[in-house]
């Protein structure tokens, strides 16, 4: 599985990035309910993970929520490598309105 891994900044402090990165996922399953499956996602303070499946390929990672950014490392299924550059620039488009 290809690795994804980004760096979003934000000033935004720590738990308020936080908040808004755990709202934002339940955003993403709301949105896209009729194409993502089985999401799931867990936090242990600043880092959570999460999983789910889009068109049956699984997709999963860690979030690292820091003082400056949010670190993402991220698993996807092969057929979606060659969209990697699309994915990252989408998620960092919808980062930096969550973000700001």
């Amino acid at each position: 599985m290809p690795n994804i891994e980004m760096s979003i900044p934000h000033s935004l402090g720590q738990q308020e990035a936080l908040d808004r990165i755990q709202k934002l996922l339940g955003n993403v399953q709301d949105r896209f309910s009729g194409q993502l499956k089985d999401v799931q996602q867990n936090w242990n303070g600043n880092e959570g993970s999460f999983s789910f499946s889009v068109m049956n390929m699984p997709v999963s990672g860690k979030l690292t929520v820091n003082n400056g950014d949010v670190a993402l490392d991220g698993k996807l299924p092969l057929a979606a490598s060659l969209f990697q550059g699309k994915i990252k620039e989408v998620i960092m488009e919808e980062a930096k309105k969550v973000l700001s």
